[in-house]
């Protein structure tokens, strides 16, 4: 008899399996939301109130909803937005286009963050909040059903094609 125990191999999922599963359902998640977001599309008339002032910016230098006004009127509550869309039109491209292609981006980054999250919390030990541990490898399981739930959500989806911030 031996004293030699045999150890069994450690079959965990690694850090590179996460990685790699990870990146794969983001893909498929994104995937469902740019098939699914075709039904969606949808810009929302409250997006043309940034598109005019952008359009103003660019062609005028003036960030106002109509030129001439004096006072310039200021209506927009979205500061940056109205840049970005003011950065598409001076790269030539349309707004609806251009703040659809953000919103997607947007969108992808959501989704993105939550695969990272359920991708982080899938370490067996689960996720330590002030020295208490949630969620365990079923983190894993459920930060996927909720990206995937969302990539397929209308509500989702219509937002991130709207044309709002």
């Amino acid at each position: 008899m031996s004293d030699r125990h045999e150890r069994s191999p450690d079959l965990s999922p690694g850090p590179r399996w996460r990685s790699v599963t990870g990146g794969l359902i983001f893909l498929a998640v994104l995937l469902t939301m740019w098939a699914s977001r075709q039904r969606w599309i949808f810009t929302c008339d409250d997006a043309y109130i940034s598109f005019r002032y952008a359009a103003n910016l660019v062609d005028h230098g003036a960030l106002t909803f109509d030129t001439g006004h004096v006072p310039p009127v200021e209506g927009y509550t979205n500061f940056a937005w109205v840049m970005l869309v003011a950065a598409g039109l001076w790269l030539g491209v349309s707004p609806e286009p251009w703040t659809g292609a953000l919103g997607l981006a947007a969108g992808s980054l959501i989704l993105g963050c939550i695969v990272c999250w359920a991708a982080r919390s899938h370490r067996g030990d689960g996720v330590r909040t002030q020295g208490a541990v949630i969620l365990g490898g079923a983190g894993w399981w459920i930060g996927c059903a909720v990206a995937g739930a969302l990539a397929v959500s209308p509500a989702f989806l219509v937002w991130t094609s709207s044309g709002l911030e």
